[in-house]
C-alpha cells in the first residue's frame, strides 16, 4: 500500500477497528478528522512513514483501548487531549518517533492503561510522580528518550508492573526501593548517571526477574553472591561498570540464562575468573547461554580444555566473546564440538600453540585470533567452509602457506606474520 491516509476515513463513524500497520509506504500526516470515528476502539498505524504533529482531534475518541503510532517520524508533544478524554486506553504505543516536550501529569488519568510505550523519542523532562495512579500498569518503556531528575519512589507502587525500562536517559539518584514489585520480570537501567556504588540488594527480593540491564551506572567492587540466586534469570548486562573480584560461585547455575555481558568492566583490577565455572564437566553449567559477551576484564586463566565438551556449551552457545584478556594458555580443541558456535573471538588473549585442525570441522561465521603468539601453520580446513565470513590472525607468528579460500579477506587479516606467504600476501619464494 502506497500513498497518504484520506480524511474521508473520518466518515466511517461505525467503523471499531482500524489497523494500517506495516504497511512501511504511508506517508504524510494523521488527518484530523479521524477523531470522528467516535465508535473507535482500534487505532493501529504503526510502523509508516507518517510524520506531523499527533492531531488533539484523537482525544475525542473516547471509546479508543488501543492506540499504536509507533515507529513512524511524528513530531511535536502529545497532545494533551488524550490524556484527559479516555478511560478505557489500555494500550498506548509511540515508540520509535521523534516527540518532544514532557510526559504530562494529566497521563495520570489513563487508570485504564496497562502498557505504556514512549521509548526512544526526545521526550524531556522528569517521570512524574502521580505515576503510581497506573494501578494497572503492566508495561512501563521510556527508554532512549532524554528523561532528567530522579526515578520518583511511588513507582515501587505499581503492584502490577512487569516490564520497567529507563535505560539511556539522564536519570539520577538516589534510586529508590522497588522491593514490593514482586511481579516484575525486566529491569533496565542501563546508562543514566545515577552513580549506584553496588548492585541494589532489594533487586535480591524478586525472585521473578530475568532481565537485569545496570550497565554504565557506576557500580563498583565484587558481585553479591546472590545474584545467583536469581533462578528464572535469562539476561543479565552489568558491562561498563567497575566491579572486581571473581565471579559469583553459583552463576554457572542458572540454567534459563541466554545472555551475560560483562564487558569493559573499567577497573585496574578488573574481573578474576576460572574458566572451569564453564567447562566442569559433571554439572550442566548456563544451560541455554547463546551468548558470552566477557571481553577487555582481567581474566587471566587459561581456558580448560574442556571447555566445549560440555553439554551446555555444545548446544547452546552461539557467541563467545573473550578478547582483551590475559587468558594465556592455548585454543582447546573441544571448541570444535560447540557445534552451535559461529563467533569465536580470542584477539588480544596471549594464546599460543597452533591452531586446532579441529577448528574446521564447526560452520563458523567469524573467527578471530590477531594480536596472539600464535605459531605453525593456518590449517586448511578451517579456511574451506563457506559459511566463514570474518577471519583475522593477524599479528602472530605463523608461517606457511595460506591455504586455498573462496572469501576475499583481506590482506591485513594475515599481516605481521613473519613466515606467512600466498594470497592475499606477497606470493612464497620457491
Amino acid at each position: 500500500m502506497v500513498g497518504t491516509l484520506s480524511p474521508f476515513l473520518g466518515n466511517l463513524t461505525y467503523l471499531k477497528h482500524l489497523s494500517i500497520y506495516r504497511t512501511y509506504y504511508i506517508s504524510g500526516q494523521i488527518p484530523p478528522e479521524l477523531g470522528k470515528l467516535s465508535n473507535l476502539v482500534h487505532l493501529s498505524l504503526g510502523y509508516n512513514n507518517l510524520s506531523g504533529s499527533i492531531p488533539a482531534s484523537l482525544g475525542d475518541l473516547r471509546r479508543l483501548e488501543h492506540l499504536s503510532l509507533s515507529n513512524n517520524h511524528l513530531s511535536g508533544s502529545i497532545p494533551l487531549s488524550i490524556f484527559h478524554s479516555s478511560n478505557s486506553l489500555s494500550n498506548l504505543d509511540l515508540r520509535s518517533n521523534e516527540l518532544t516536550s514532557s510526559i504530562p501529569c494529566s497521563f495520570a488519568n489513563l487508570t485504564s492503561l496497562t502498557h505504556l510505550y514512549l521509548s526512544s523519542n526526545r521526550i524531556t523532562g522528569p517521570i512524574p510522580s502521580s505515576i503510581d495512579n497506573l494501578v494497572s500498569l503492566s508495561s512501563l518503556y521510556l527508554d532512549n528518550n532524554k528523561l532528567t531528575g530522579v526515578i520518583p519512589a511511588s513507582i515501587g507502587n505499581l503492584k502490577s508492573l512487569e516490564y520497567l525500562m529507563l535505560h539511556n536517559n539522564q536519570l539520577v539518584g538516589p534510586l529508590p526501593e522497588l522491593a514490593n514489585m514482586q511481579t516484575l520480570l525486566n529491569l533496565d537501567l542501563s546508562y543514566n548517571p545515577l552513580k549506584l556504588t553496588s548492585i541494589p540488594n532489594w533487586i535480591a527480593n524478586n525472585k521473578n526477574i530475568n532481565h537485569l540491564g545496570l550497565a554504565g551506572l557506576g557500580v563498583k567492587g565484587k558481585l553479591p553472591q546472590w545474584l545467583s540466586s536469581l533462578s528464572e534469570m535469562r539476561h543479565i548486562d552489568l558491562s561498563s561498570n567497575q566491579i572486581t573480584g571473581e565471579l559469583p560461585s553459583g552463576l554457572g547455575n542458572m540454567k534459563y540464562l541466554t545472555y551475560l555481558n560483562f564487558s569493559i568492566i573499567s577497573s585496574t583490577q578488573k574481573f578474576q575468573w576460572n574458566s572451569r565455572n564453564l567447562s566442569t564437566s559433571n554439572r550442566l553449567i548456563f544451560t541455554q547461554m547463546s551468548c558470552m559477551d566477557l571481553w577487555d576484564n582481567n581474566f587471566s586463566v587459561p581456558l580448560h580444555e574442556e571447555i566445549g565438551n560440555t553439554s551446555s556449551m555444545k548446544r547452546i552457545v552461539i557467541s563467545l566473546d573473550l578478547s582483551n584478556n590475559p587468558l594465556g594458555g592455548t585454543i582447546p580443541k573441544s571448541i570444535a564440538n560447540m557445534y552451535r558456535l559461529k563467533v569465536l573471538n580470542m584477539v588480544n588473549t596471549r594464546i599460543s600453540g597452533t591452531i586446532p585442525s579441529q577448528l574446521g570441522s564447526s560452520r563458523f561465521k567469524s573467527i578471530l585470533l590477531s594480536n596472539n603468539r600464535l605459531t605453525g601453520s593456518i590449517p586448511k580446513k578451517v579456511l574451506s567452509f563457506d559459511t566463514l565470513e570474518v577471519f583475522d590472525v593477524s599479528r602472530n607468528q605463523l608461517c606457511g602457506k595460506i591455504p586455498p579460500h573462496n572469501m576475499s579477506l583481506p590482506a591485513s587479516a594475515f599481516m605481521h606474520n613473519v613466515g606467512l606467504c600466498g594470497a592475499p600476501l606477497p606470493p612464497c619464494k620457491p
